[in-house]
């Protein structure tokens, strides 16, 4: 079982940074001062589970989705690396497809991880974690957004689509099978 858990961690590791040190190295990560991200300050953001939508700090979004995304157990620098993937992840959905508001009742993401991105409420994650480790776990998740904070991953100057999975069994596939056009940076 022990063997099940190590492979499972390591196997998302390499999803998560694998694919951030490559865009790294051949888009960059955008970091404050450059070009702005778009919405720096607030999100609208439609909860599915609640059919309603509600403007918030685009920080305590970013913060609810690495909740919800990675275990607080993962280390600071995988947290790091998810908050950016998120936060990309929600910028290039705000600068790109304006009909996806409309399955969004006009907001510009959703809480629906099978179409955006998973979201937690501070309140909630505490509740499932042991009284004792709740300070610390949400501590190293706002650490891990916040000093990352106006950090996307761009390609060619531009915001990336940062698509990321949970796990991959091992094999990705090529962006050309799944969606009929090449995309350099997956």
């Amino acid at each position: 079982m022990k063997k099940i858990i190590v492979v499972f961690i390591a196997v998302a590791f390499l999803t998560l940074l694998l694919p951030l040190a490559v865009v790294q190295v051949i888009g960059g990560v955008n970091k404050a001062g450059e070009k702005k991200p778009p919405q720096e300050g607030t999100v609208s953001v439609y909860f599915t589970d609640e059919d309603r939508v509600i403007e918030m700090d685009t920080g305590t979004y970013l913060k609810g989705v690495v909740a919800a995304e990675m275990p607080a157990e993962f280390e600071e620098e995988a947290l790091k690396a998810q908050a950016v993937a998120a936060r990309t992840y929600l910028y290039s959905r705000v600068e790109g497809d304006g009909n996806i508001a409309e399955t969004h009742k006009g907001a510009d993401i959703c809480t629906d991880y099978t179409h955006c991105q998973a979201y937690i409420s501070e309140e909630k994650r505490r509740q499932s974690w042991e009284a004792e480790n709740a300070d610390a776990y949400w501590d190293k998740i706002s650490r891990a957004v916040d000093e990352t904070a106006g950090e996307v991953m761009t390609y060619n100057g531009k915001i990336i689509t940062a698509l990321f999975h949970s796990s991959s069994s091992g094999t990705t596939e090529a962006a050309v099978d799944v969606w009929g056009s090449d995309v350099p940076y997956l």
